[in-house]
């Protein structure tokens, strides 16, 4: 008896083992994690079938129908296991396009708008749903065939073993509980293990594009915001500033370029109708969003950062100027960024609750100008974040070019497997469509803060 229950045990946990063991193999592919941090999940993972074994045991031991034992103990355990699977995918991709583990706060945002996430990725929002059911059955069938195959029986729960199982469920359960409050209320404990990673928005300690806070630089930075006299006496009629930044805008697809596709022909206009000064070949200093707006606002390069920089809007701020942020995208939850927006008196992303649009919808920015109160008497600064061109964003206007694919649709190994020009078409189409749509809206937002 106590061989078969052994048994059960080791076939019980062969599916979880077989779930992390690849995961986590691709994880240390991309991360290069140390093992310490491997170890650390695994001794998380592994409460989970013994809590689930367990639970199926005390079940049959208070008395519970050994049938609905069998289906209940198969639906739990089989849900969890695959919300694991689907937040291991979650990870490998995070990290295949922007170097950086989820975090839980942005898998919630997304997780709210799921149907919109996946149409702006060019999916089928019914062919995704019924993969997610497919993955839950081919799941739930595994667990259930290891169920019946092992089932527990009456005999095998003598008061001595249901005070063990018992006592072996409150200890799993509580071991799961604790690693997780170790970990947000330790974030230095555990380094790079995913889960941690997970719960924190992670400093520049724990993810891509780290730099060492340099602590002379940091004391000069102070002395001068310490010693910032701001003009006196204040100029007036100073003029309203209006500050647009379009995420994933690459230099090569602005219309003084010589690329062959003329994509922003509304900015040429209005360029065109008024006094401008056009500075070409510019670049970020970070293709990342939270150091390369940092780097924007604060005027350096990465090697010159600081924890706190003096920003563009600060400056402003202190000689009077309003500072108003509308911004398309979640610039709330990832991974830090709203720190750098500290200056702002009025602050809205698309994390708002008041937005009706999809996160990363520039329709949120539009409504934003229409419902704007400018009847302060300070001057204006106005900062505009757009998302067309992002492949996560919601494209409004109809594709221009076509067959268009999001990259993000492609893993790390697919994309290094383009090689050819006529490859690469879709994805540049794709691209270009969400560059045309940036034209639109740019357009639109112009025209509602003129009227």
């Amino acid at each position: 008896m106590q061989n078969r229950v052994g048994k059960g045990l080791i076939v019980a946990f062969t599916p979880w083992v077989g779930v992390t063991g690849t995961f986590l193999r691709l994880y240390a592919q991309r991360t290069n994690a140390p093992l310490g941090a491997l170890a650390h999940h695994i001794s998380i993972v592994v409460f989970f079938p013994i809590f689930f074994s367990a639970l199926r045991w005390h079940a049959l031991a208070a008395s519970v129908e050994k049938r609905n034992i069998t289906w209940m103990a198969s639906f739990s355990e089989a849900a969890m296991l695959a919300l694991l699977i689907i937040y291991y995918g979650i990870v490998v991709i995070g990290l295949d396009h922007w170097g950086k583990v989820v975090t839980f706060q942005i898998i919630g945002v997304y997780a709210k708008q799921v149907d919109l996430f996946v149409a702006a990725l060019g999916v089928n929002v019914l062919w995704f749903w019924f993969g997610i059911a497919l993955l839950f059955s081919f799941v739930y069938a595994i667990i259930l065939v290891i169920h019946r195959l092992y089932p527990v029986s009456s005999s095998e729960n003598s008061k001595s073993s249901s005070f063990i199982v018992g006592v072996t469920t409150f200890v799993s359960a509580f071991a799961i509980v604790v690693s997780f409050f170790r970990m947000a209320a330790f974030p230095e404990v555990i380094r790079h293990e995913p889960f941690a990673l997970s719960i924190h928005p992670m400093t520049k300690r724990f993810q891509s594009h780290s730099s060492a806070t340099n602590l002379r630089l940091a004391q000069v930075e102070e002395s001068a915001r310490k010693a910032y006299q701001p003009i006196s006496p204040q100029p007036k009629n100073l003029p309203n500033i209006i500050f647009i930044v379009v995420d994933a805008l690459r230099a090569d697809r602005m219309p003084d370029s010589e690329y062959q596709r003329q994509l922003l022909p509304k900015l040429r206009e209005w360029e065109a109708s008024s006094s401008t000064a056009t500075h070409s070949g510019m670049h970020g200093a970070c293709a990342e969003s939270s150091c390369g707006l940092k780097a924007l606002f604060s005027s350096r390069n990465l090697d010159e950062f600081v924890d706190e920089p003096i920003t563009l809007q600060e400056v402003l701020k202190w000689n009077g100027y309003q500072i108003v942020m509308r911004l398309s995208g979640d610039h709330t939850n990832f991974y830090g960024l709203k720190e750098i927006y500290k200056s702002a008196d009025s602050y809205a992303d698309g994390t708002d609750r008041e937005n009706k649009w999809y996160v990363n919808s520039d329709q949120f920015v539009i409504d934003a100008i229409h419902s704007l109160d400018l009847k302060s008497k300070k001057p204006l600064f106005l900062q505009l974040h757009l998302m067309s061109c992002h492949g996560l964003s919601e494209k409004h206007s109809i594709p221009s070019f076509v067959p268009a694919i999001n990259h993000y649709r492609l893993s790390q190994e697919q994309k290094n497997k383009i090689k050819t020009e006529d490859q690469r078409q879709p994805y540049l189409n794709a691209y270009d469509n969400g560059v045309a749509n940036v034209n639109s809206v740019i357009d639109q937002v112009l025209r509602g803060l003129k009227d």
